[in-house]
């Protein structure tokens, strides 16, 4: 067989190809180059492109297989060998992907959506990063809401409030006006 570094070159050619093909092609083979940089050995490229598959597939409705994508694109982060940072903002990524979908086929109920909205929060927090931050506490918000547990609802879109720091920026207080006035 072929050495392992030109497989991962001939993978990663392969991948190179497809990119080049993309911005030409009605529907670009998103998996074919997810799975071609994860062969060519490029663990981040081939993270960002399965979240790019899975996203594609979730607006195409096609949640089952979405969630199969970001599982998958789960499995490799273990390969991933950049600093804990890095690697922490990746697998962020990919919960911040995976949430709606498993929302949509679950429901709000379920135990998976509290333990993907609690990783990702702790995440966000870790990381600095006080828009997702905010945007994961309106989906726990959401989920409380949903669970009819109004108490936590407030509590969580309050603690949301204090993340927002730009007043003229009212998407975020519109978000959470609504949700609040539903639980009341």
């Amino acid at each position: 067989g072929l050495l392992r570094t030109t497989r991962q070159n001939y993978h990663d050619r392969i991948a190179t190809a497809l990119i080049e093909q993309s911005p030409t092609s009605q529907t670009p083979d998103l998996i074919g180059i997810a799975h071609h940089q994860h062969a060519a050995n490029n663990i981040e490229q081939a993270l960002v492109w399965y979240r790019r598959a899975a996203e594609h597939a979730t607006n195409a409705g096609s949640l089952r297989e979405a969630l199969e994508i970001v599982n998958r694109a789960f499995e490799i982060l273990n390969e991933f060998e950049g600093s804990d940072n890095e690697r922490d903002r990746q697998e962020l990524e990919l919960l911040i992907t995976k949430q709606p979908v498993v929302a949509a086929l679950e429901g709000y109920a379920g135990d998976e959506i509290n333990r993907i909205s609690l990783r990702g929060l702790d995440l966000a927090i870790a990381l600095g990063e006080r828009n997702k931050e905010s945007a994961i506490l309106f989906q726990i918000a959401t989920m409380h809401e949903v669970r009819g547990e109004y108490a936590l609802t407030q509590a969580t879109l309050a603690r949301r409030n204090l993340l927002i720091r730009e007043p003229s920026d009212s998407g975020p207080i519109i978000e959470n006006g609504e949700l609040m006035a539903c639980s009341t």
